[in-house]
Parts: structure tokens; sequence; C-alpha cells
């Protein structure tokens, strides 16, 4: 005996879990201060020997770096991996407790709020630091 299901039930079930779904930034941050001061030789073995956070963020700033970009959340394409995020809608990203205060910020975290996020990037091609306003609605 088998048993079979109403494709008009699964595409009901599936708008209303999509419906559903939580919105995110989807990103993962540190602090800067964090960022800069881990030994990463001794966290994480060899293959970080050579890496240098100031590769990736200018010295002597502030604010929260971009570790990690989940690939099915709105961030996805528009930040990068090491971006420094130094302001989020106009507010400026204190020193002190910076992804503590960015979370606060951005709260509520609701579906079609958007956030304009000040960013320090390292542009390989011209070999500086730049700054970009980078703009993501959930």
């Amino acid at each position: 005996m088998s048993e079979s299901i109403d494709v008009n039930q699964v595409a009901k079930m599936i708008k209303t879990r999509l419906g559903n779904v939580t919105p995110k930034l989807g990103i993962t941050v540190v602090g800067y201060n964090d960022f800069v001061t881990v030994d990463y030789e001794n966290e994480f073995g060899d293959k970080a020997s050579n890496f240098d956070p100031y590769d990736y963020v200018p010295t002597q700033s502030h604010g929260i770096v971009v570790i990690d970009i989940n690939s099915t959340r709105p961030s996805f394409g528009k930040l990068e991996k090491y971006d420094l995020i130094v302001g989020v809608n106009g507010k400026d990203i204190p020193e002190v407790d910076g992804v503590n205060f960015f979370s606060t910020t951005i709260q509520p975290l609701e579906k079609g709020n958007t956030y304009n996020l000040n960013v320090i990037r390292y542009d390989e091609d011209l070999e500086v630091f730049i700054e970009v306003l980078v703009v993501v609605t959930v």
C-alpha cells in the first residue's frame, strides 16, 4: 500500500513556512579590538602563521569586523568578509561594546527594514582602504 500527498497541501505548507522565516542580516561579526589582538598562530595553528589582521582592517580604528556571511541571507553579495562596519543608520559604532551596540541598533529586525552600513574595506585594485555605504534590506 502506498500513500500520496496532495501537491496543493505541500505548496500551502511551503508558503506558510516561508512566510514565517525569521529575518536576519546573515552576518557573523567580532569587535575590532578582538579581531586585531588575537594571536592567530597560537589560536589556529600553522595555517594562520602569516595572517596579519591589519592586511584587512586599518590600524587605529573601531567598529565591528564581518567574519562570515550566510549565503542565504540579504547581506550576501553586499558585505564582504573582513569588512569593517563603523556605522549603522547614521550612528557611529563605539570603540567599546560595538557588537552589542550594533545588535541593539538594528532592532527590531523586521522584514522590509533597510539598514545603511558605513563600511571600510580594503580595495585590492587601489591597494588602499576605502569607505563605502552598503545598503541591506531584510
